[in-house]
């Protein structure tokens, strides 16, 4: 009886230890994806900017 406790406790270990691994996976792998996406995102707005950043002095909204 006791060897049976024994092994399911390790099993339950097991899954616990593969659930946290496989969390921290998903967590650096969305950071991953979401600097990857901002990478892509600044880089469309310096095709349209050439590559400027926007200085509030120069900006223009909206004229009257």
């Amino acid at each position: 009886m006791r060897n049976k406790a024994l092994i399911k406790a390790v099993s339950i270990i097991e899954y616990c230890a593969l659930v946290a691994i496989l969390t921290g996976a998903l967590i650096g792998l969305s950071v991953y994806l979401k600097r990857g996406i901002s990478g892509h995102w600044r880089q469309a707005g310096d095709v349209f900017g050439f590559g400027r950043q926007a200085k509030a002095k120069e900006a223009i909204l909206w004229e009257k």
